[in-house]
């Protein structure tokens, strides 16, 4: 059954039950949304219902621990390089293969079996870097850590860019000196490469590195793909901070899971004397990779000594190199609220010892606190997506995106996590559009212009099909109905405009893009229910020569009820849009980007290959 259709019986089941009919002789007739004639179904709707899931069993434990390298394998007596990662428990084949991820076997001897009760109880194989089978071992357990982190941060299971219910890991994906997120093939790849004659330190010359023996890549290359799942056009090079807005991201998830290894806070707390932003080790980035690639040092450091993203916010365009000033700006936010919350802890020290070296007890508290920071931090970047535009995302925005989300679930912000985002963003020049000020209450998205714009009741908590767990997504039938329910309002001639939506000559049928459930628990412990959806319009501004591609739409968040909270739009047909996407198209950095998405190979294969 396609989705067209899915939809079409769920609406005329809807209207044969009277619901969203008006009563005869009731007020003006409300608008009815038809599938295929006012709206249509986006890629990635219906996708949600396809995303793998495993049930557990009550014999089932709680978590899988495996062993990892935490740090990238480059000095054989660095303290702390590998750790045991707790995954989320599945019953696995061999590969492994599990609900939601599949790793393909490198060809060489048998795939390894993690549910083997010998490998099980060695917490997985021991790490190495020549065993294919811990290679394998490596992929899965850092990608499932990842996609954990992400589904308790958004409360609900995740969805994919692509078809099908699982991600493809491949940890031997031949000599190539890169790896990359391929959404037409649903994968992860992993290239193999022989170093430098002349690497940084702790690399053999022309060595044999793999990229997916580094926790970070992997990291990095797996919050592409959920990052895709969760907002399919930020791949769509249309301004200079889109692409660059993606390799920020993957770079915070990999920075900020450092955090959850506690050898490596403590090494890093000591190291650093406990002033944490002073500490380049643990804010850098693929240490191995950067040394056998002629670096001599880290890919990237985003704070601390040797620190990346200093060049002002403008003034350059290379995706990773502007993405660095997105990621030192939250670094820095994270140091400045670690040290407030540091603070009588430092004093206590200062009291009690005239000798500058921390007291063991001391490392052990402030490394809990930094870790505590920092997994506060991460989980506020990942609830930011659901705050963002649905395409057309600018640095700025998502400060926007990220004061909204951080206010919206905890309104006391006592350690001033709001705050310091709001200074180390301005610090960088980096400012968003269309506010009054870099007051907190500036930067919050607003509620709807249009004051009469009706509650979406088949959209309240109350109705919605939910399974037994609120945060599982429902089937393809229940997706499509939400949908509708949601068109019935977007399509609307009085509201489109408030949606981002053009009835112009030259822009096609909008596009429900996805309706997911919100569900926050805030430091009350009160779990508060929402629904975060997407709506999208193509189209063409302009004829002849001035003609330019555009699409907009809006991001809309709607509380328990169904009444909408915020809308968080692009104008589908904003002239002021479409002058800035022409001008970015005829740039240098537009026209090379632009090749970069058009190219059959995966955009980020050739993103970094090109500027890594």
């Amino acid at each position: 059954m396609t989705s067209d259709t899915t939809s079409a019986a769920a609406r005329g089941e809807a209207e044969q039950r009277g619901i969203n009919n008006p009563e005869p002789g009731g007020p003006p007739t409300r608008h009815i949304a038809r599938p295929g004639i006012d709206y249509r179904h986006g890629e990635n709707l219906l996708r949600a219902a396809r995303f793998g899931r495993y049930t557990r069993t009550p014999t089932d434990p709680l978590y899988r621990p495996l062993q990892v390298f935490m740090m990238d394998p480059v000095e054989s007596g660095y303290a702390g390089r590998t750790a045991v990662v707790s995954v989320p428990y599945e019953h696995l084949k061999p590969g492994p293969v599990g609900a939601f991820l599949e790793v393909v076997p490198t060809g060489v001897g048998d795939p390894i079996d993690l549910d083997d009760p010998v490998v099980a109880m060695g917490r997985g194989l021991r790490p190495s870097v020549t065993d294919p089978r811990f290679r394998a071992q490596m992929v899965y357990a850092v990608c499932a850590d990842v996609a954990a982190a992400f589904s308790i941060a958004l409360g609900r299971d995740l969805s994919w860019g692509f078809e099908g219910p699982r991600l493809t890991l491949v940890p031997d994906a031949g000599e190539v000196r890169n790896a990359y997120y391929d959404a037409g093939a649903g994968a992860l790849r992993f290239g193999s490469f022989r170093a430098d004659p002349r690497p940084g330190a702790g690399v053999l010359p022309c060595g044999h590195i793999h990229t997916c023996m580094s926790r970070d890549i992997v990291a990095h290359e797996m919050t592409h793909a959920l990052l895709d799942g969760m907002r399919a056009r930020f791949d769509a090079p249309t301004n200079p901070d889109v692409l660059a807005f993606h390799e920020a991201f993957a770079d915070l998830v990999a920075i900020l899971q450092h955090f959850t290894h506690p050898e490596a806070v403590r090494e890093a707390i000591e190291r650093s004397g406990g002033r944490l932003g002073e500490d380049g080790v643990i804010f850098s980035l693929a240490e191995q990779f950067g040394q056998a690639t002629g670096l001599n040092g880290p890919l990237r450091v985003a704070l601390g000594r040797g620190r990346g993203g200093t060049a002002p916010y403008g003034s350059v365009e290379e995706p990773h190199e502007r993405g660095a000033i997105l990621v030192g700006a939250i670094m820095e936010a994270l140091a400045r609220v670690f040290e407030r919350r540091a603070a009588p802890v430092k004093a206590l020290q200062a009291a009690q010892r005239k000798s500058g070296t921390l007291h063991a007890a001391t490392v052990e508290l402030l490394a809990d606190l930094a870790s505590k920071t920092a997994s506060q931090f991460l989980s506020l970047c990942i609830r930011a997506i659901d705050y963002c535009p649905p395409v057309d995302i600018r640095f700025g925005e998502y400060l926007r995106a990220l004061i909204t989300a951080d206010r919206d679930l905890v309104e006391d912000d006592k350690h001033k996590f709001r705050q310091e985002l709001i200074v180390a963003f301005a610090a960088r020049g980096i400012f968003p559009p269309d506010v009054a000020d870099l007051s907190e209450d500036a930067l919050l998205w607003q509620k709807p212009e249009i004051a009469d714009i009706p509650e979406i009741s088949g959209l309240a908590l109350s109705a919605l099909q939910l399974r037994g767990d609120p945060g599982q997504a429902p089937d393809e039938e229940e997706i499509a109905r939400e949908a509708g329910a949601l068109a019935d309002v977007v399509t609307d001639p009085r509201f489109r405009g408030e949606f981002g939506l053009s009835d112009r000559r030259g822009f096609g049928l909008p596009s429900v893009e996805s309706v997911r459930i919100l569900r926050r628990i805030g430091p009350d412990r009160q779990v508060r229910f929402g629904l975060v959806c997407e709506v999208l319009q193509e189209g063409t501004l302009g004829t002849g020569a001035d003609a330019v591609a555009m699409i907009g739409g809006a991001t809309i968040i709607l509380d328990g009820t169904g009444k909408v909270r915020f809308v968080i739009r692009k104008t589908a047909d904003d002239r002021k849009r479409a002058d800035a996407a022409r001008r970015f198209a005829a740039s240098k950095t537009g026209r090379r980007q632009q090749r970069l998405a058009e190219s059959p190979r995966p955009i980020w294969a050739g993103i970094h290959e090109r500027f890594r």
